[in-house]
């Protein structure tokens, strides 16, 4: 399973990587960034736990992933699939790009080409600074993501999956291979590799 880490401008704890990739925060945080930690403690202690469990996973055949929304849909990422999740960075803006294209950042050295995901998929473009980004691994290169927000792991079976309702806009179905209701919510899967095609064709 590829291993991810979160990037936070907090202190890291034990097992996790905290480090951000953009300007230090003041000691001070206000009383939003407060929020924010408070989301991503939780997140951290799910994200712990799912190393306990990953066994019991695969033998029940379901597939952990991480809620990610964009605008008013919430996808179903495949966590082997994350690398990392970012809040808050600099990106720096590349002229003459698309819309979806944000620019690049610099994250713990490494050269990132960062996207709009929901301007990607026909909805409002993400307003500036950005303030969450998964990091997607891809089979050629790794893309940054910037989203609405992300929830906790959730276990999906994807042999209950389901054609993509026709209520979905055309730029949402291209890039949804399926979509599954579990407890009341709507998931979509994305197809991930239609998901790097477009960016490479289209960056």
């Amino acid at each position: 399973m590829t291993a991810f880490s979160h990037d936070t401008p907090s202190s890291r704890p034990s097992g996790l990587d905290a480090s951000a990739g953009g300007q230090a925060r003041a000691a001070d945080p206000t009383a939003t960034d407060a929020v924010l930690l408070e989301q991503l403690q939780r997140l951290r202690a799910d994200f712990d736990a799912n190393f306990t469990r990953r066994l019991e996973t695969a033998l029940t055949g379901l597939t952990r992933c991480l809620r990610v929304m964009v605008d008013t849909e919430t996808l179903a990422i495949p966590i082997h699939r994350v690398r990392r999740l970012v809040r808050g960075l600099d990106v720096v803006p590349v002229p003459g790009g698309p819309a979806h294209l944000l620019g690049l950042c610099n994250l713990r050295g490494e050269l990132l080409t960062v996207y709009d995901l929901p301007a990607l998929l026909g909805y409002p473009p993400s307003a500036p600074p950005v303030r969450e980004m998964v990091v997607l691994a891809g089979t050629t290169f790794d893309a940054g993501v910037v989203v609405s927000g992300t929830g906790g792991l959730v276990d999906l079976d994807e042999r209950e999956l389901r054609s993509p309702p026709s209520t979905l806009s055309p730029a949402v179905r291209t890039l949804v291979r399926g979509t599954l209701i579990q407890g009341g919510s709507l998931f979509l899967f994305p197809d991930l590799e239609a998901l790097f095609l477009q960016l490479d064709v289209r960056a």
